[in-house]
């Protein structure tokens, strides 16, 4: 049970590192070392990852405000874990995803991608191999951008975060359902104002009108795939719109 718990907090705290709340981080490793006080890996990332680090923007939003202040402000919420969104009938969700290989296999000479050699960026790519293994595509997403955003051409980072995304792409649309469905609005024209969406999510909800499917927003938004799913399965989620 107490292993357990440490790999639970050890996720935790990469997941809250990876999108910048450096105290959440710290205080779920902090507890982990109570639990086993000579664990290596976490004595390693309270020492890299102790200092404070400035939350990195996240693109397109979260959370919503319906009855509540939270707003759908980037950054301020996250989207709802893939633990949550449903799979296809009869699948899991890993069932029903593509296979995502563990990023441990060494890069091959003719990538055409420097490896750095950087203790804190291999810590950080450390930790998204964790969250892989357990299945938090979107802690390791965020991680990755982390380690992108230190070293562009990071050739295992690239590979990972573009199966990252498929994985969760797939995971979304799983909760959209039938691409040909034609989804419309479930809620009066004047709550949405309360929604405060961000500019995407509030472009991706202005060209529903009850007559073109998923499909065909897919074409109109121009956006990248995993972006227009990721806005639309929240809609979803939160019964800002229906399929009918």
């Amino acid at each position: 049970m107490a292993d357990d718990r440490i790999r639970e907090l050890i996720a935790k705290g990469l997941e809250a590192y990876g999108r910048g709340d450096s105290d959440f981080a710290r205080a779920a490793w902090r507890e982990a070392l109570t639990l086993e006080p000579g664990n290596t890996r976490v004595q390693d990332y309270l020492r890299l990852f102790g200092a404070p680090k400035a939350a990195a923007p996240t693109p397109g939003y979260s959370g919503h405000a319906r009855a509540t202040n939270t707003g759908w402000d980037d950054g301020a919420a996250r989207m709802p874990s893939e633990l949550d969104l449903a799979p296809r009938e009869g699948l899991s969700p890993l069932e029903d995803a593509a296979p995502l290989a563990l990023a441990s296999e060494p890069v091959s000479a003719d990538s055409g991608l420097a490896e750095p050699v950087d203790g804190e960026v291999e810590s950080w790519m450390e930790g998204v191999r964790d969250l892989v293994s357990l299945g938090d595509y979107t802690g390791a997403l965020e991680l990755c951008d982390k380690v992108l955003a230190r070293v562009q051409t990071h050739a295992e980072a690239h590979r990972v975060h573009g199966e990252c995304e498929a994985t969760l792409t797939q995971m979304f649309e799983s909760t959209i359902g039938p691409m040909d469905g034609v989804p419309s609005v479930a809620i009066a024209q004047d709550e949405v104002i309360w929604l405060n969406l961000d500019h995407r999510a509030g472009f991706v909800l202005a060209q529903i009108d009850g007559r073109v499917s998923y499909d065909d927003l897919y074409a109109i938004c121009g956006m990248a795939r995993f972006d227009t799913a990721k806005i639309l399965a929240q809609l979803i989620q939160e019964g800002v719109i229906k399929t009918a």
